[in-house]
């Protein structure tokens, strides 16, 4: 799965632009994506451009002053200020996500993924870091000379625009998404002597070079086939 995803990326299509003078149907390549900053509080939000929350806010993983609600078990909460200058507190579950006026990102399981690549089938990636013990500081710094102070861990997940769901990148979820195009599927089943890993992050950019994103004044869309429901959602690894 990692080493999948890893090329995948690699591989990834230019990232569409929103254009106020961009024409009806208009289909943008090798441009920059650019979202008004503010919180989306759902997908439509985002694929409009048009954040509910457009003020500034800070996001934090440090609970300690921003807990409120212990039973909503939150990873991430989001403070703003509203217009009458009140202090505004939202749990990650509560969004759909937020532009920091740098980077998307989509709250998954109370955690921001960012968008690091937007397509049809977009790319999300959670990285946390791990701060090491006093321990592991000492035996890092006598095995390299100097301290390791922090590890990073990510875990990517692939998002499906069109159905507003997150999903496990398998083998078996990719084939999924390619049998919604019987022409594409029929060419994928024909190959047979093809690293299995790199068949299937092949067809998953053929896939979004055929439906690519439709970017015009109104927002984002893409036409894509039906898409089954017999997708594997489940907490990552």
């Amino acid at each position: 799965m990692k080493k999948s995803l890893a090329a995948f990326l690699f591989l990834s299509l230019p990232i569409l632009t929103f254009s106020q003078k961009a024409e009806p149907e208009n289909i943008i390549q090798e441009s920059i994506l650019s979202l008004n900053q503010g919180i989306y509080m759902n997908i439509e939000e985002f694929l409009t451009n048009n954040p509910s929350i457009p003020y500034r806010f800070e996001v934090h993983n440090s609970l300690a002053d921003y807990y409120i609600h212990p039973d909503e078990r939150n990873d991430y909460v989001i403070s703003y200020r509203d217009d009458m200058g009140y202090l505004k507190v939202l749990g990650a579950r509560e969004i759909w996500g937020y532009c920091d006026g740098k980077s998307v990102f989509v709250s998954f399981q109370g955690r921001p993924y960012e968008m690091i690549h937007l397509g049809a089938i977009s790319v999300l990636r959670y990285q946390q870091l791990y701060h090491r013990t006093t321990i592991a500081q000492i035996l890092s710094l006598y095995a390299l000379g100097h301290t390791v102070v922090s590890m990073e861990r990510s875990q990517d997940v692939l998002f499906h625009i069109k159905t507003n769901r997150v999903i496990i990148p398998t083998g078996r979820n990719i084939r999924k998404f390619i049998e919604g195009d019987p022409e594409l599927y029929a060419d994928y089943t024909s190959i047979k002597n093809m690293d299995y890993f790199e068949k299937n992050l092949i067809y998953l950019q053929k896939y979004n070079e055929k439906y690519p994103l439709i970017i015009s004044a109104s927002g984002i869309a893409t036409s894509e086939p039906p898409v089954t429901d017999d997708l594997v959602e489940k907490q990552p690894l």
